[in-house]
């Protein structure tokens, strides 16, 4: 149930996910023990995280 609370509130909110992918790109940003092929890897990983919830919250009706 816990997983479909939080598909839930990351969905209706989708800044609350955008504000927590930029806090991540902005300490990412500044270490230095990451390679630029490292950092790259996990920016695809967040953009992904970041464009989730708004194709979720288009594609279903969680209010159901």
């Amino acid at each position: 149930m816990l997983k479909m609370e939080m598909l839930i509130h990351f969905a209706e909110y989708p800044d609350s996910i955008a504000t927590i992918v930029e806090n991540y790109v902005s300490i990412i940003d500044n270490t230095q023990e990451l390679s630029s092929d490292d950092k790259r890897a996990i920016y695809i990983g967040l953009s992904i995280a970041k464009a989730s919830s708004q194709y979720w919250n288009s594609e279903i009706d969680l209010h159901e």
